[in-house]
């Protein structure tokens, strides 16, 4: 048997294979999977026309015309193949180059019309010039000038290949080009073979073998994938519009208390009574922004081993919606009752659902009780860090409101809840002063701020746990930890290593950089200021603690530390940075 008819019968199989696989699967849409594309079906349909050479020329005094046809269409099948390679090499090495989206496009376009005219010019010439045909002893092949013509083109599709590889140097790493260098060799190769044998027909052979080769060398990633990260991604810009509305709300409750208390310290007129009141006034404000900066926003205190946790799960919003539809038919119509809930409320938590749901109807409660008309408001935002969600909840409403002394006074009430107040649990309506004991008793923080015949605000700030919560980490290899609390630092070292395809992720305090780690988040490597609040060797020795960290640690130094540079790799950083050189031992590191 011919070894060239079963190279062609095995390669049939394959790209059939190939093309059911390839064409069955969704697919980005990108120039270059259309390309690869247009490659599979002009190799499918190349070796089907090897195959049937065999039979055409066998038969060729019986089906003349039908064998030139067949013949000449291999021969043109040869120049398809070669040319929408070479199409794809050279938009593929643009695009690489190039990152401006509209100039790639239009040069692309240049290329792939260049390649087309060069392909109709030559297939003209592959038809007009003559082919004759070889038949003797079961060796079968075509030969004459219509072949030799293609003995010249490929070896300068190949040198062309060559002179853009020296070019594009830098680019070469992609595994993107293994199919061109593979090309160059074998093909180079099998070109001199079947000029020397012309029998063999090694070509389509091999042309398959690198259309099966670039199948696993092309970027096209699972779409179900792509899917899945463009929710993680929706979910995320999600989370992080919420924390932006989050952290207005939370830096109004903190500028307009401090606009406040300048107002009052700079209005030093008045009898002694206006004087003591003012004081009392002034110190109510400084325990709200006490309560804001330390008890929500400080995220460092979030600590999983700190959460009181119950073993019972419960849906937040199932629960929130089940006290708002109650309220709601209990309000006056005289009363605006409004609830806002954060989006990014998880689905389920763990902790005493029984205590919430009193402490949250109880604050309403006492809401609608104080208020004949105007608004009650419900807010019920939170903070999520990996399996720990902080809840802040707050009722603001327009009633009758209290005296200042009054609300120090339930300030600074600190006892236990007594037998009676255990009793009025079953009611879920209990007073201020009892909601207060339940919170400190669930490990939580509660705040009040009142203005008398003005309205109320009661807040609390609860720490839970999260069941199953939504991991966004791919564990990419490339991701970098960078540890700082200089924002302008840490944006410009991003910068750099984004440019060399890195993701970068960013902590600007000690604690974070632990939970991240405990939580299971691989990183290729850690960078650590050493100007962070605590300073890296500290951090370095605490995360070898943590069991199985081996992750490659960098430090960020201070030119007037840079002396002592040599002792830190000897305490176990694995290289350093230097803020005045901090782009050239960044490309030094990651070359």
């Amino acid at each position: 048997m011919n070894i060239g008819f079963t190279f062609s019968t095995c390669s049939l199989f394959y790209s059939i294979l190939l093309t059911i696989m390839y064409f069955s699967k969704k697919r980005l849409n990108r120039v270059e999977n259309k390309i690869y594309g247009s490659l599979i079906i002009c190799n499918l349909i190349g070796v089907i026309l090897a195959v049937s050479c065999y039979y055409t020329i066998n038969n060729m005094d019986n089906m003349p015309f039908l064998n030139y046809i067949v013949s000449k269409s291999l021969l043109i099948y040869y120049l398809a193949w070669i040319t929408i390679f070479t199409i794809y090499v050279f938009v593929i090495s643009y695009q690489k180059k190039v990152r401006n989206e509209e100039e790639k496009n239009k040069n692309i376009k240049k290329i792939s019309k260049l390649f087309t005219i060069l392909f109709f010019l030559i297939t003209i010439l592959v038809c007009i010039l003559p082919l004759y045909f070889h038949n003797t002893n079961g060796i079968i092949y075509s030969y004459g000038p219509s072949a030799n013509l293609l003995y010249v083109v490929i070896p300068l599709y190949i040198v062309s290949f060559f002179l853009y590889m020296v070019k594009n140097l830098k680019y070469l790493r992609s595994k993107e080009y293994i199919p061109l260098f593979v090309f160059i060799l074998i093909g180079t190769v099998v070109t001199i073979i079947q000029k020397l044998n012309p029998g063999l027909l090694l070509m389509t052979a091999m042309e398959t073998f690198i259309t099966m080769l670039m199948y696993f060398t092309i970027e096209n990633p699972d779409v179900k994938m792509i899917a899945e990260l463009n929710k993680n991604r929706s979910l995320i810009n999600r989370t992080l519009q919420e924390k932006s509305n989050f952290l207005f709300v939370a830096s109004n409750k903190v500028t307009n208390p401090l606009k406040k208390i300048i107002d009052i310290t700079n209005d030093t007129n008045g009898t002694k009574q206006e004087l003591e009141e003012k004081v009392k006034e002034v110190n109510n404000l400084s325990r709200c922004l006490s309560f804001t900066v330390n008890n929500i926003m400080n995220v460092s205190t979030m600590d999983a081993n700190n959460i009181k946790v119950y073993n019972n799960s419960y849906n937040p919003r199932l629960l929130i919606e089940k006290i708002k539809l109650k309220k709601e038919k209990e309000v006056s119509n005289n009363i605006d009752l409004r609830f806002n809930i954060s989006n990014t409320l998880p689905n389920t938590l763990y902790g005493d659902k029984t205590l919430l749901e009193i402490v949250i109807e109880s604050i309403i409660n006492n809401a609608i009780k104080n208020t004949k008309e105007g608004f009650i408001e419900v807010t019920l935002d939170v903070i999520v860090k990996y399996d720990m969600c902080r809840i802040i909840f707050v009722v603001e409403d327009s009633g009758c409101g209290m005296s200042i002394d009054k609300v120090n006074y339930l300030l600074t009430i600190d006892e236990e809840l007594n037998e009676e107040e255990l009793k009025r649990l079953d009611t879920n309506d209990v007073n201020i002063n009892t909601i207060k004991k339940i919170i400190k008793k669930m490990g939580g923080y509660f705040t009040l701020k009142s203005e008398d015949k003005k309205g109320s605000e009661v807040k609390f700030v609860l720490d839970q746990k999260i069941e199953n919560p939504i991991k966004f980490n791919l564990n990419s290899n490339n991701e970098i930890l960078v540890a700082s609390n200089n924002l302008e630092l840490t944006n410009k070292i991003a910068k750099i290593l984004e440019n060399k395809d890195y993701i970068v992720d960013n902590s600007i305090y000690a604690n974070d950089i632990f939970d991240k780690i405990k939580s299971g988040e691989k990183y290729k490597y850690i960078i650590i200021d050493d100007s962070i609040e605590e300073r890296a060797l500290p951090i370095l020795n605490k995360l070898k603690n943590i069991n199985g960290f081996k992750t490659p640690v960098i430090v960020i130094l201070n030119d007037d530390t840079s002396f002592i540079k040599k002792h830190f790799l000897e305490d176990g950083f694995s290289d350093y940075i230097l803020k005045s050189s901090m782009k050239e031992d960044i490309e030094r590191i990651f070359k």
